[in-house]
């Protein structure tokens, strides 16, 4: 009888210390998500911002803050995957032969670290960078209410003079067939893996803390700056869309035909919600400075802070991102050294800024 009310007994005793656990477990979290406020701040400050500029150019229905909240995460994540699945596959590896009777209990070991209260802090992070992205599609699908002067001409010009008297996309003209076809798979699907897993990453890893600040602020100042403000004051639309900022039909007209099928449907695509004033997932044209390239210069710093080997492939890819956004026609190649100077000299800025918060006894932010 009396080992029976002690049976009965444990679970009761055993409820306090799960509800103690779990209370613990999300004040964790709640730290955690404190310690992003900076990037909450921002965010908010810079959702507001253009939602306000919305409506005084009388045009509220291109503010769609929530359109990418659902992409965000689900290419966040399967991003993540691809770029974490030949690690996890090394660590089950390791699992086994370290422990054959039991691997899930080794594994479990490996992974306990990186399953903290990090991990639903950093999904809340994702989530309201999904509400940056959708912000900043609605300030790109803005720009023709708000800049009247188109730069195309102008860029097209500065191009050919730093580049002896010649367009860069004459110098790149050679490459076609299975070369062409791996550059269009750098400039979309590698592009898009590394910039959204590698930003899932930093978001939720507590392995890399003293970069998530750094990193994160410099990357949304970085579209801000580079894809808003900028693109705003030098208006343009590149050369797969010269003759619809110019009228002139004849320059670049070449380009389409030498372009792989996937690069003229995402073209087209373009031009005509751009035409309907259609604001929807990947809409909105604008080519200086190169986003494109300035976010692939932002994981080139932030793989090079981690190691300074990564760093090196980092800004192999950004060669990539470059070469491919002039031979796709998407870019003039000043945009694209815009962009990469601009990347650096934020970064460089977000590093100075959090060196002028640290204090004694706190983490460097860099």
């Amino acid at each position: 009888m009396t080992d029976t009310s002690v049976a009965i007994a444990k679970p009761a005793v055993s409820a306090p210390r799960a509800w103690s656990s779990a209370l613990r477990y999300l004040t964790a979290v709640g730290r955690e998500a404190k310690s992003d406020s900076l990037l909450y701040a921002f965010i908010i400050c810079y959702v507001l911002a253009i939602g306000i500029i919305s409506v005084l150019i009388g045009d509220s229905s291109r503010f769609r803050p929530f359109l990418y909240v659902w992409q965000t995460l689900s290419v966040g994540w399967s991003s993540l995957f691809l770029l974490l699945a030949p690690i996890g596959a090394i660590a089950a590896a390791v699992a086994i032969r370290r422990s054959p009777s039991a691997p899930f209990t080794e594994l479990l070991r490996f992974t306990k670290p990186v399953l903290g209260p990090r991990v639903p802090a950093g999904a809340l992070l994702l989530t309201v960078i999904g509400v940056f992205y959708g912000t900043f599609t609605s300030a790109k699908n803005m720009l023709p209410d708000i800049s009247h002067s188109h730069w195309d001409m102008a860029l097209a010009k500065a191009d050919r003079a730093i580049h002896g008297g010649a367009d860069p996309l004459t110098y790149l003209a050679g490459i076609n067939g299975s070369p062409l076809a791996i550059l269009d798979i750098f400039y979309s699907s590698v592009w898009h893996v590394l910039v959204m897993g590698l930003t899932s990453l930093i978001a939720l890893s507590k392995a890399h803390e003293r970069l998530r600040q750094r990193f994160l602020l410099a990357y949304f100042m970085c579209w801000v700056l580079v894809g808003n403000i900028g693109a705003a004051i030098f208006y343009s639309g590149g050369p797969c869309f010269y003759e619809l900022f110019t009228g002139d039909q004849s320059r670049f007209s070449n380009l389409a035909k030498s372009s792989p099928a996937i690069t003229v449907a995402e073209q087209s695509y373009l031009r005509e919600s751009f035409r309907a004033g259609n604001v929807d997932i990947g809409t909105g044209i604008s080519a200086f400075p190169s986003m494109h390239v300035a976010a692939a210069t932002m994981i080139a710093l932030l793989l090079g802070a981690i190691d300074r080997r990564l760093g090196w492939l980092g800004f192999i890819f950004v060669a990539l991102i470059e070469i491919a956004s002039v031979r796709l026609g998407w870019h003039y190649a000043i945009d694209g050294y815009v962009g990469i100077c601009s990347a650096l000299i934020v970064w460089w800025a977000a590093g100075k800024f959090f060196e002028g918060r640290q204090r004694p006894g706190t983490l460097r932010a860099e």
